[in-house]
């Protein structure tokens, strides 16, 4: 199988926001217009609401990076490393990413949702163990995020593997509801 750095693919990410328009403790909210996502809005792939805050419509009209669109994975960087979530139907827009994770935006070289599954997978986990900087608090760095290596499947190819994980992540779901 090959593989590809992800410096070497079209990927863009995206830091969150860290200039002097960041918010502060005081501007964020329990209810608002904009969700800024922090590291405890994502575990086990979901995205959890139960500790979430919001900032201003002006406040996400003057920040800089850090907005979440479509189809967006979100990948925590800072703290607890390699928590991803995809962006669907679902989730709540307009939202913004804090300084501890980073944007994965759409690319045609990628099924989304073929990365999204290659961002849960061991084999991501043991590269980003091995890259992880900061000892009181465990890092990853943009630079060294990009020199993850991804499998480099065909579309078609990525698409079957979508489906194949995606038929058994759909019976899961379905046993733990009846469980």
């Amino acid at each position: 199988m090959n593989y590809i750095k992800i410096k070497d693919t079209k990927i863009r990410i995206e830091d969150g926001d860290r200039g002097k328009n960041y918010p502060t403790p005081n501007e964020l909210n329990k209810t608002g217009y904009c969700l800024f996502l922090n590291n405890k809005n994502i575990a086990d792939s979901k995205l959890s609401l139960k500790e979430a805050v919001y900032i201003t419509k002006e406040k996400h009209s003057i920040l800089n990076a850090g907005n979440i669109t479509f189809e967006d994975i979100i990948l925590t960087t800072r703290g607890t490393l390699g928590n991803v979530i995809i962006v669907d139907k679902k989730f709540p827009l307009p939202a913004r990413i804090n300084s501890g994770m980073v944007i994965l935006h759409k690319t045609k070289e990628f099924l989304q949702n073929y990365l999204y599954y290659f961002f849960q997978s061991q084999s991501f986990k043991n590269q980003i163990k091995a890259l992880q900087s900061g000892v009181a608090q465990p890092q990853l760095p943009i630079k060294d995020l990009q020199s993850v290596s991804i499998p480099l499947n065909k579309i078609e190819t990525q698409q079957h593997i979508v489906n194949t994980i995606g038929t058994i992540d759909d019976l899961i779901e379905n046993i733990s509801i009846l469980c």
